[in-house]
């Protein structure tokens, strides 16, 4: 019998590659507003092969206009290209990480705030 695989928390890597960039959490705060820029990463989907796990995460951007929302977003789409060919992440080690679905402006029920999501895959394994 073989143990179960522990892979890393997906949620909680891209929370902490993206945490300087803003407030980095995996659910929105009470006062958006007050709390803006805002990234909120979300597992949702993706494989494992038992060696490999292969996390689809869904990054959404919150800023104050336009411009600033969009400007964020590509500095994550650029941190995230920084690990194509894999690298360390707060102790966890990614092998790979790419754009799936590149920035999508998304309405909010705020029309001053702007919302910009895109979708990353994260490939990981459990440590030794």
């Amino acid at each position: 019998m073989t143990a179960a695989v522990g892979f890393p928390d997906a949620e909680q890597v891209a929370e902490n590659l993206l945490a300087d960039l803003g407030y980095a959490c995996k659910w929105l705060p009470d006062d958006l507003e007050a709390n803006l820029p805002v990234l909120l990463v979300t597992r949702i989907g993706g494989t494992d092969d038992g060696v490999t796990d292969r996390a689809e995460v869904q990054v959404d951007v919150w800023h104050v206009d336009r411009p600033q929302a969009w400007a964020l977003a590509s500095k994550v789409r650029d941190r995230i290209n920084v690990l194509a060919s894999g690298g360390d992440v707060a102790g966890v080690w990614v092998d790979h990480a790419r754009v799936l679905v590149a920035g999508q402006q998304i309405p909010t029920e705020n029309p001053d705030d702007r919302r910009v999501v895109q979708t990353v895959r994260i490939d990981m394994r459990p440590p030794l």
